[in-house]
């Protein structure tokens, strides 16, 4: 458990650098306003979380378009889909307002 959450944690971190230095204005509101930092830790974790994969298992016969089926106890690879920039920026902040309060965390729930 000591290393439980090492790379999800950094990874995050670098998706926040990267998404920092494509967007400086925002970058240097949270600069000017470091109260709104729970605000971007939640939008980096929406905008581009830090799994970059997910392994699965199904329980029961998924259908997934195309005539193709996934039969029961397959191991599946999925690739979480980025999301993309809110009409505010890549925080949802703008450049001058820093948007709503955090919400509860909810990009590393349900493991």
């Amino acid at each position: 458990m000591f290393l439980s959450g090492n790379d999800t944690t950094a990874c995050l971190l670098a998706n926040g650098l990267v998404a920092l230095s494509a967007a400086p204005e925002q970058a240097d509101l949270l600069r000017r306003r470091p109260d709104v930092m729970p605000s971007a830790v939640e939008e980096i974790l929406r905008y581009d979380g830090p799994a970059c994969i997910v392994l699965r298992a199904t329980y029961a016969p998924v259908a997934i378009g195309g005539g193709v089926t996934i039969p029961a106890g397959e191991l599946v690879l999925l690739r979480p889909r980025r999301g993309e920039p809110g009409p505010a920026g890549v925080f949802g902040t703008g450049s001058a307002d820093p948007g709503p309060p955090a919400q509860p965390a909810s990009g590393l729930r349900h493991g």
